[in-house]
């Protein structure tokens, strides 16, 4: 599953969103059909995951704990706290709580972000262009290019 781009979308009364079309694409062709969402650490946004890449995420954090470590298990009940499971409707809609809309800040209108394998929903006004100008951008960009091509450094 890739997401890509990002798309405006509407919130109604109720608080359901429509899931852009290409993301419902996407997530009908590899069969998802249950999401979780969650605020992101910051709260500024909220977060979309396939329920497939939740899990992995979640093996990937648990297989590193001592289940027998009070911080550990402490750890694992602050990531799993804030955490719903949505599943679209017929009509490719989620119902988002209002508690995780107000955490974020998002009204009616919002800006689907698709951050490869994940789904970032922004309040429109905080959903801005990227902040690097071009000059960081590909500072940033070969720096990390040739991190990755040198992996004892």
């Amino acid at each position: 599953m890739q997401f890509y781009g990002n798309i405006e979308g509407k919130v109604d009364g109720k608080g359901r969103v429509f899931l852009p079309a290409p993301f419902r694409k996407e997530l009908t062709v590899s069969g998802v059909t249950d999401l979780m969402v969650r605020p992101s650490v910051d709260g500024r946004y909220l977060e979309l995951y396939p329920n497939s890449v939740w899990n992995a995420y979640l093996d990937s954090i648990t297989s590193k704990m001592d289940e027998f470590a009070e911080d550990d298990r402490e750890l694992l009940r602050t990531i799993v706290w804030n955490v719903e499971k949505v599943t679209p409707d017929g009509s490719g809609r989620i119902l988002i709580s209002r508690r995780f809309l107000e955490e974020a800040g998002i009204g009616d209108t919002v800006r689907f972000l698709g951050m490869k394998d994940r789904i970032e929903i922004w309040p429109i006004e905080g959903a801005q262009a990227p902040k690097m100008d071009v000059k960081e951008f590909n500072e940033r960009l070969k720096a990390l290019r040739s991190r990755n091509a040198n992996p004892n450094t």
